[in-house]
């Protein structure tokens, strides 16, 4: 009796199994098909994608490596993906820059802030990088722009740019203003601890004036 009861069960089993397949059979193949194909897909995408970034990191490195460079910049071919054109603009302003070429410096870092298509943090650093510029050549429009930067407190760079605005209120006297500037990134958890060291020695060095500077006040 058990036997039979099992050989029935099996049977019912079976011809569940029978019309599931007769009924969904070309659906379920499709989705197999369509998922070895994904894989496939994926795999060769995938392996383009190495291959592309490789390539292009060679000729990044080229061009930043060439006797021109950066006037090698203003010819070469930049068909590259935007990360990597953003980082060579950069490098060939800060080239420009060290060699007291500041008009070819700050073209560049406002090509890399225009250019959309650059990931965010480093079109902000350009930002930071060309306001600091033009701060230290005394254009007092680029204050207001390092002033939006230190505000922004989704902005990645917010802390170096407090930091830029602190040094600037100290080159104008107010080493009071600049130190509450430094302490506050000095107190900020989670920044790298370079740049909280850095906040921390500005932070006396402006102490140390704000308190000869009031000293030389009471004396006169």
């Amino acid at each position: 009796m058990v036997d039979l009861l099992r050989e029935a069960d099996e049977a019912l089993k079976q011809e569940r199994v029978m019309r599931f397949w007769k009924e969904n059979g070309r659906t379920v193949l499709a989705g197999m098909i369509l998922a070895v194909l994904l894989t496939g897909a994926l795999s060769a995408y995938r392996a383009w994608d190495r291959s592309v970034k490789s390539e292009q990191t060679d000729r990044t490195l080229a061009l930043v490596d060439a006797e021109d460079f950066p006037r090698n910049i203003d010819s070469a071919d930049l068909d590259l993906r935007p990360g990597l054109r953003g980082l060579v603009w950069l490098t060939a302003a800060g080239a420009h820059e060290s060699k007291g070429k500041t008009t070819e410096a700050r073209a560049l870092y406002e090509k890399t802030v225009k250019d959309k298509a650059v990931p965010e943090d480093l079109r902000s650093l350009a930002s930071l990088l060309g306001a600091r510029l033009q701060t230290a050549e005394g254009q007092a429009e680029s204050l207001q722009e390092l002033n939006a930067l230190a505000t922004n407190s989704s902005d990645p760079w917010q802390a170096p740019a407090i930091l830029e605005t602190a040094a600037l209120m100290a080159k104008e006297g107010d080493y009071a203003g600049a130190l509450e500037k430094a302490e506050s990134v000095r107190d900020t958890e989670g920044l790298p601890e370079s740049l909280r060291g850095r906040a921390g020695a500005l932070a006396q060095v402006y102490a140390l004036r704000a308190y000869k500077a009031g000293q030389k006040e009471n004396r006169e």
